[in-house]
């Protein structure tokens, strides 16, 4: 999920490389993308694994006053960048998207990238006043070789 974010213009334009799996470091520069896996319920029959499996994300864009600008307007953009356009092998972020992502151990092919929920922005007066958009995703993938 993170390789996929990390190949989104709209997204580094905004965040470069600050996409973070499950926590931020403390204090973080804003704006950021956390990415966190929620579930992965993986069906099992008797000749093994069965595919494709289903995995949830939650993708939280991230931004605060202390940017000084439009907090509101910077994790709205982020958000709209981070869903996209949903156009299958041609989407412009993880909605609808459809592709390969390769790495250790394995490369996977995604077959479908659901958006299960958009959210709302949120808004934490703590001392960083941050505002925070949370989406959910279903993420199906097969192993490929």
């Amino acid at each position: 999920m993170i390789e996929r974010l990390d190949s989104v213009t709209a997204v580094t334009t905004l965040v470069s490389d600050r996409i973070y799996a499950v926590n931020p470091r403390q204090h973080p520069v804003t704006p950021y993308v956390r990415v966190q896996r929620i579930s992965s319920p993986h069906e099992q029959h008797l000749r093994g694994p069965h595919y494709p499996a289903a995995y949830r994300f939650q993708v939280d864009s991230c931004a605060a006053e202390s940017d000084g600008g439009d907090p509101l307007g910077v994790v709205q953009a982020l958000a709209a960048a981070v869903i996209g356009n949903g156009l299958g092998p041609e989407a412009s972020g993880l909605f609808g998207w459809i592709g390969t992502l390769g790495g250790s151990p394995m490369t996977i092919a995604v077959s479908n990238v659901e958006l299960l929920h958009a959210g709302e922005p949120e808004f934490f007066p703590d001392e960083l006043r941050m505002m925070r958009v949370r989406m959910d995703f279903l993420f199906y993938w097969s192993p490929l070789g």
